[in-house]
This record gives C-alpha cells, sequence and structure tokens, in this order.
C-alpha cells in the first residue's frame, strides 16, 4: 500500500496547487479513510468515505434488487462538486472541489489516477 500512497501524494499533490480541488482521499470498501490530501481544514473524513463506499454498495443502500454498475459519480453541491470513483472492488477515490473546478479535468485527472493504480496493481500481482 505504500507505493499506492506515494503515487496519490505525488499526483493529486501536483495537482491541487493548480486546480480548485480542495480534498482528496482514498477509502476502503467499509469506508475507511486510507488517505488523505486537503487544503481546507475537512475533519469529516469517515462521512464522506462512507458516503462514497456506500454508493457502490446497492445492499448498504437498500437497492438490493437494482444493478449498479456506476464507476463514478458526480454529485453537484452548493460549494463545488463532489466526486465518487470506485477504482477496484476494495478501494475508492472522493474529490471534493469548488464551484469553478472543470469537469472535464476531473475526469481526466481521475481516469489518469486509476491507470496508475491499476499498473501498480499488476505490478504487484506479478511478482
Amino acid at each position: 500500500m505504500e507505493d499506492l500512497y506515494k503515487i496519490f501524494d505525488s499526483f493529486f499533490g501536483e495537482w491541487m496547487d493548480d486546480t480548485s480541488i480542495e480534498t482528496v482521499i482514498l477509502v476502503d470498501h467499509f469506508g475507511i479513510p486510507k488517505r488523505k490530501l486537503s487544503r481546507v481544514n475537512f475533519d469529516r473524513d469517515e462521512v464522506i468515505s462512507a458516503i462514497g463506499s456506500s454508493l457502490f454498495r446497492p445492499t448498504v443502500v437498500g437497492l438490493n434488487e437494482a444493478t449498479v454498475d456506476a464507476n463514478e459519480i458526480f454529485i453537484k453541491a452548493p460549494r463545488g462538486y463532489i466526486v465518487f470513483y470506485k477504482l477496484t472492488d476494495e478501494l475508492y477515490l472522493g474529490i471534493i472541489s469548488g464551484p469553478d473546478c472543470k469537469i472535464g479535468l476531473l475526469q481526466i485527472l481521475i481516469h489518469s489516477f486509476s491507470k496508475k493504480v491499476h499498473s501498480l496493481l499488476t505490478e504487484l500481482s506479478r511478482n
């Protein structure tokens, strides 16, 4: 996991200065925060991460009969965007950004980071 955290810190640390991304968080499938970068004092990590992981698990949100096939969820909030992205079955990415953040840029960053994660996991599975 340390290699993943280094990639996370390096990748998003670089972009946070150039975008209106306020908080980026990695959480496990139980909603437990694993890593966070933030430019604001945001002490509700557990709430955001639990919501994010719950969105991808139909049994948690009471959708037992539904099929959830979404890898990303964008929520427009009054003060910006909240984005959740399913990296793997065990790992989720959450992003909180300001209202002037470009959605297209967020999607590019998310997909680029996802590719890095999958490359790392493929490499680790070979070893």
